[in-house]
């Protein structure tokens, strides 16, 4: 059923911005973003539906302290790092690049990463997180440099338990529905152990 209405969830143009997505985070840091213009323009595009949620790549032109800064220590997507912190999870993936996205949708989301070219300038945010890195980021000096170069679609994560994804491989939907086998299943891996809190690619098996 949801893969019938994938592609009309993807050409839609939402008319507002989804709850979902706000009602997550702190009140504070969603008014406070409605004076920048790069926000307002990309919590119009925010959207989570019955569909499931948006995954980006977002590239920036380069990458140094300030973006770092910005991304990881901003008031703004503050309770987006706790989540994650809270379930186990970094903000800096292996390759350097950043994820901001629920709790529940990391582990579908960094599986299916291993083939997406990833550096310090990249962001994996989902969609409804998107006012808040550019928030972040137009805080850093112009004379830093540091601007949105692309954002380009990746996948659709649906349901509550983000056992579900769709990724977007030359411009089609190839969905990929994974479940998590339980730990104590399968031989365990020292990448799930801390600090590096990887998922044992053991643990996921098709739905």
């Amino acid at each position: 059923m949801w893969m019938q209405h994938v592609e009309q969830q993807v050409q839609a143009t939402p008319s507002h911005v989804s709850s979902s997505g706000y009602a997550w985070l702190d009140q504070d840091a969603v008014s406070s973003s409605s004076g920048n213009e790069e926000a307002r323009t990309a919590s119009n595009l925010a959207t989570s539906t019955e569909f499931g949620d948006k995954i980006l790549i977002l590239k920036f032109t380069r990458c140094g302290q300030e973006l770092t800064r910005a991304l990881h220590e901003g008031s703004q997507l503050e309770t987006v790092r706790a989540a994650l912190t809270e379930a186990g999870h970094s903000c800096i993936l292996r390759s350097g690049a950043s994820i901001f996205v629920y709790p529940q949708q990391y582990a579908s989301i960094v599986s299916v990463l291993s083939d997406v070219n990833q550096r310090p300038h990249h962001v994996i945010v989902a969609q409804a997180f998107l006012p808040f890195v550019y928030q972040e980021v137009a805080q850093i000096p112009s004379k830093r440099n540091v601007r949105l170069a692309s954002a380009t679609e990746f996948a659709i994560v649906e349901g509550d338990l983000g056992e579900a994804i769709c990724v977007v491989d030359r411009t089609f939907y190839n969905a990929l529905p994974l479940r998590l086998r339980n730990a104590a299943s399968v031989t365990q891996s020292t990448s799930e152990a801390p600090p590096n809190r990887s998922p044992n690619i053991r643990r996921f098996i098709q739905a």
